[in-house]
């Protein structure tokens, strides 16, 4: 009992005695990406650290052979496309996402791609695709 009303007086005295400088605000994860694409590229997020290592890794093992199309599901600000255009085999990519602010940033991205189809689109206009996939184990 002691203990915990303790504790209980030590965090009012904190909470009283600091002012909060930001507020907690919930918004939807569509509205909170867009609100991110700025800064999305550049904001020191880790996992944007680990896929650069990975694709690089992966990449070169699923794309031995041409591919009519690849679909970025979620494309974002158009980082990991990008990559995808780096590779000769691919004849298109479409980028897809559900935020208008990150497909500007795709957008902005792919002004001059190497290769004969680039699209970026908001996800409800998903190209007609063929049947084969991929699968990563």
């Amino acid at each position: 009992m002691f203990y915990s009303s303790c504790l209980h007086s030590i965090s009012n005295m904190a909470t009283e005695s600091l002012p909060l400088t930001k507020q907690r605000v919930t918004v939807p994860v569509l509205e909170a990406y867009d609100l991110w694409a700025k800064t999305y590229d550049s904001d020191g997020n880790v996992l944007q650290l680990l896929d650069n290592e990975l694709i690089d890794e992966v990449l070169p093992a699923l794309l031995f052979q041409p591919l009519e199309t690849i679909v970025d599901f979620g494309c974002g600000t158009g980082r990991n496309t990008e990559k995808l255009l780096r590779y000769p085999n691919i004849q298109q990519i479409f980028g897809l996402d559900g935020t208008p602010a990150m497909l500007a940033q795709a957008k902005s991205r792919m002004e001059d791609p190497p290769i004969a189809s680039t699209g970026i689109q908001h996800h409800h206009r998903l190209p007609r695709l063929s049947r084969r996939s991929c699968h990563l184990q």
